[in-house]
């Protein structure tokens, strides 16, 4: 070891070159490996200043000799993961492994990424021994989720869990508030513990959010219709369109299926002259609203700006009779799920859409759509539209509308001027069974008479079945 020391600093430099700390001299203590810094004393002599005739002086490495009884300490191997600097040696020096330093030399020890120290950061030379030097450990990766509760603790303290977390952690793991394990994929275990190899002992499962209850029985119609309770569709939110800077105005719905995950209608986003879905970042979703209006003073309301949006392959606008009607909106902001905002539940394997879209079963939908006045709700309101068979469709809506209940498409509605209308397009149209809804259609178009909608004609829904691999593949990229 090669070390290049000021004149007048604190080291005292030995006969033989090596570097002790200058309170060595006279000490009492041969400290220097050649017993130098004990010579020529007196007693009660006070330590003298080191003289140097220039004014740099190398402290030449010190090898031990073969059965040395002379004190010091021999600088250890550096530890796996990290490695320790000594305190006499400063930059750019480099500690030579096996070399012997002064007692009271002492090293300081730091650790790689992915790696912690065990036991004090310092360690320093003792009775020609290192005082309980320390180790660097592999540590666990954080443990994050937005479905679980997770909290670590460290023989007994709590600890954080998001950072790297020591060996012997251990983390208890409890559902979410509105989340739940599922009966048929119970992992049984509710703890983990952070492993000496730096692994978790077992995999962080993942609760799913509870979907399709609500708190509230409302009454009905759109068109000519009733004020929903609040809480009867938790699923349901408004999307908002910017039409200034801070103001945003409703043009769709669309329905909560996770988090941060909303099931709409492609038109919604679509810009027909170029045929391109528009910039995200122009729209915002809120959930938990019963009034229409962006900025009504509503207790539990959450809003989110729009990350991304994607449309179906095959989505091609008026020009494509609106087939393949369905978009995924991804949020920038998660939602906190309550009895309030609540994702409808998803049919995945589609085992109830037969009993559920068949001649005489109703859906329930809800929105801020037209009124019988011509003018947009204010207010939530709620319908119940029964299925159509599409022969019974076809045969009931005016001939230029045919074309439009294209076979991704259902209908429901009725002819008496119950109806869905202009600001409920991207909303749910959800069946209730065994006590859950699940969404099965999504406003997609309807006739149209003097440029509004025509509500003595059923409405066509997008048929959310026909793009469930879709839906369920963006469904697990988000949870």
């Amino acid at each position: 070891m090669v070390k290049v020391l000021k004149k007048g600093g604190n080291q005292y430099t030995c006969q033989n070159r090596e570097c002790v700390p200058r309170n060595a001299r006279c000490n009492g203590i041969n400290e220097c490996q050649d017993g130098s810094d004990e010579n020529n004393c007196q007693t009660g002599q006070s330590r003298p200043s080191q003289d140097s005739s220039s004014d740099y002086t190398t402290a030449a490495p010190i090898t031990p000799t073969s059965g040395s009884t002379t004190g010091g300490c021999i600088l250890p191997e550096q530890p796996t993961g990290g490695r320790y600097e000594l305190d006499s040696c400063k930059r750019p020096c480099v500690p030579s492994t096996g070399s012997r330093v002064p007692l009271s030399s002492f090293l300081t020890y730091m650790c790689n990424e992915g790696y912690t120290l065990k036991g004090n950061n310092v360690s320093f030379c003792h009775n020609n021994e290192w005082y309980l030097p320390p180790t660097c450990v592999k540590t666990c990766s954080p443990l994050k989720s937005n479905s679980v509760d997770i909290i670590c603790k460290l023989n007994g303290a709590i600890v954080s869990c998001e950072s790297n977390i020591s060996p012997g952690t251990k983390a208890t793991l409890n559902c979410k508030h509105s989340y739940k394990l599922p009966l048929a994929d119970d992992p049984v275990y509710r703890d983990l513990t952070c492993l000496e190899e730096g692994i978790w002992d077992r995999t962080l499962f993942r609760c799913l959010p509870e979907c399709g209850t609500a708190v509230a029985h409302g009454n009905t119609l759109i068109v000519n219709g009733f004020k929903a309770k609040r809480g009867v569709f938790p699923w349901h939110v408004a999307i908002y369109q910017r039409n200034s800077p801070g103001s945003f105005m409703q043009i769709c719905a669309g329905t909560l299926i996770s988090p941060a995950l909303v099931v709409s209608a492609a038109h919604c986003f679509y810009e027909d002259s170029i045929n391109e879905v528009q910039d995200a970042s122009n729209y915002a979703v809120a959930a938990g609203k019963y009034y229409r209006s962006y900025n009504a003073p509503e207790t539990y309301v959450q809003k989110s700006m729009v990350k991304k949006i994607d449309v179906a392959t095959r989505y091609y606008g008026a020009s494509g009779n609106y087939a393949e009607d369905i978009a995924l909106v991804h949020l920038e902001t998660t939602f906190n799920l309550s009895t309030l905002v609540r994702p409808i539940c998803m049919d995945w394997d589609n085992r109830y859409e037969r009993e559920q879209l068949q001649n005489g079963k109703t859906g329930k939908a809800v929105g801020w759509g037209k009124t019988e006045a011509g003018v947009p709700s204010e207010e939530l309101k709620e319908i119940n539209l029964p299925f159509i068979p599409y022969q019974e469709c076809v045969s009931a809506v005016p001939e230029e509308f045919k074309g439009y209940v294209t076979a991704d498409k259902f209908c429901a509605g009725y002819l008496n001027g119950s109806s869905l209308c202009e600001g409920d397009s991207g909303g749910g149209l959800c069946f209730q069974l065994d006590g859950l809804w699940y969404l099965r259609g999504i406003v997609s178009v309807s006739p149209v008479s003097q440029n509004t909608c025509d509500n003595h004609y059923y409405t066509a829904f997008t048929n959310v079945g026909r793009f469930r691999e879709w839906i369920r593949a963006a469904y697990i990229g988000v949870a």
